[in-house]
């Protein structure tokens, strides 16, 4: 059975390590049959109720509530923005020292865009000697990234579109 690291627990929340590969609950956009939601609750012996998501390929904090009440608590101060998110990641390129990416996310052609604001420092770079497609060295820039709005996908959206221009070869 999988369990997980316990960050942090009291009466109302509970604060875990969540590994990637695994989506927080069932969606109809996956045929996943394993949820951390239903191995923490296993885990705890009591039903818990997520307060904020992480993608599947992301590991992280993961928070959720003991309570309905508590977790849409926590839910309303996620939303009011009084929280700070922040993710370090690997983006290949050599990326701008600083800057924030304010362009609209489309979850599909045709949909309209919605608001999306990622602001990102840059920690380090690399540069291997590994040939990548048509480049002879491969580039990396460590990145802290902090979100200012939660859509879907948008770090991996505004870190991964062809050529953006935050990026230098």
């Amino acid at each position: 059975m999988t369990t997980f690291d316990i960050l942090f627990e009291d009466d109302w929340l509970v604060a875990i390590n969540k590994p990637s590969g695994i989506l927080v609950h069932r969606t109809g956009i996956s045929e996943d049959t394993v949820f951390v939601l239903q191995l923490l609750r296993n885990q705890l012996g009591r039903r818990v109720y997520p307060i904020h998501r992480l993608d599947r390929g992301t590991s992280g904090v993961l928070l959720f509530g003991k309570t309905q009440e508590g977790a849409s608590e926590m839910g309303a101060v996620f939303r009011e923005k009084t929280v700070s998110k922040e993710y370090t990641g690997i983006v290949r390129g050599f990326i701008d020292e600083a800057g924030v990416i304010d362009h609209p996310i489309v979850d599909y052609p045709g949909a309209e865009g919605q608001q999306a604001v990622t602001a990102y420092r840059r920690l380090a770079m690399t540069e291997l000697p590994v040939a990548v497609g048509r480049y002879a060295t491969a580039r990396y820039s460590l990145v802290s990234i902090s979100p200012e709005t939660g859509r879907w996908r948008q770090i991996r959206k505004h870190f991964f579109t062809p050529a953006p221009p935050h990026y230098r070869r």
